[in-house]
């Protein structure tokens, strides 16, 4: 899955033109062999390659473990009659969509991220990938969708840019009578060992250069919701002990591990130095009884006779 870098040849290319210096794509720049968006300093500063690919594959799957279902609004009755649009925004790997075309073959499934790592030949005839900048207005037409789904949100959007640029722009598109859902997982876990604070409080400190502020986040959830008026708003959270799943302490594993260079920026920590502190504060998650935490929020644009 994903573009031809995955094949050894190709990535093997791909290395010699960066150690060259012949890299001149703008949208991308390299750290040992990751590959990363070059707008990384304000949003989305994971990787965007192949080994990103597989790190969200392991976070679909604890997701589902957490969940047991793709979504949470009330949309399946419209998705199986047939005819609905539905847009997964910063889609990553295309992961969910492919499922969701797959289970609801009637329906039509959008996935569209600023970074090409999706599927380009093979998929279900009712699914398509759009590559494009999610903080630009979007390329569809007023009231397109019925359903949008945005996922880790908290990783790619500081608040204010949710706020202010993206949130009105997936209104814009939603149809009346559709509903948003935001899935998105706590950056601070429940009973954190002093490792894990410590690599909590190196996440904060990321955050906040990049004005994000990780209590206002959540606080302000609601209010976006009402700001942008949607109705029917509701939340959800689930809490998980990593001792009942075993993915789950891979999932945090892969996941500080993919965060190495964004958390050693402000820390003053060196990057095997990080590699270590991540390791053993693995180790901590089951004697101090960690739990991660789970949620999501979703709402619905009113219809005409609503408003």
């Amino acid at each position: 899955m994903g573009n031809n870098e995955s094949t050894p040849n190709n990535y093997s290319k791909t290395l010699k033109q960066i150690s060259n210096g012949k890299d001149n794509n703008p949208l991308f720049k390299y750290k040992d062999d990751r590959k990363f968006l070059k707008k990384a300093d304000m949003y989305y500063f994971l990787p965007i390659d192949e080994l990103e690919s597989d790190r969200m594959q392991l976070r679909h799957d604890v997701e589902w473990h957490v969940w047991r279902t793709n979504f949470s609004s009330p949309i399946e009755t419209t998705l199986k009659l047939g005819g609905a649009q539905v847009l997964d925004v910063a889609c990553g790997s295309g992961l969910w969509a492919l499922e969701m075309a797959s289970d609801y073959p009637l329906s039509e499934f959008v996935g569209v991220d600023v970074a090409p790592i999706f599927p380009s030949d093979v998929m279900p005839s009712n699914v398509t990938f759009k590559q494009c900048d999610v903080l630009e207005r979007l390329p569809f037409s007023d009231c397109s969708f019925y359903y949008i789904h945005i996922k880790d949100l908290f990783q790619y959007f500081p608040s204010k840019i949710i706020r202010d640029q993206l949130f009105p722009d997936l209104v814009r598109i939603l149809k009346p009578g559709g509903w948003i859902e935001i899935q998105d997982r706590d950056p601070n876990m429940i009973n954190a060992g002093p490792i894990c604070k410590r690599l909590e409080d190196m996440l904060s400190l990321s955050f906040l250069n990049r004005g994000i502020h990780v209590k206002n986040h959540y606080d302000d959830m609601e209010k976006l919701f009402e700001k942008n008026n949607l109705i029917k708003y509701r939340s959800d959270k689930k809490s998980i002990p990593y001792a009942d799943l075993d993915l789950a302490i891979q999932d945090f594993l892969s996941t500080y591990k993919a965060m190495k260079f964004t958390l050693t920026e402000y820390s003053g920590v060196t990057a095997e130095e990080f590699e270590e502190i991540v390791e053993n504060a693995s180790k901590e998650l089951i004697p101090s009884n960690s739990e991660f935490v789970s949620r999501k929020y979703f709402g619905q644009k009113p219809m005409i006779y609503d408003i």
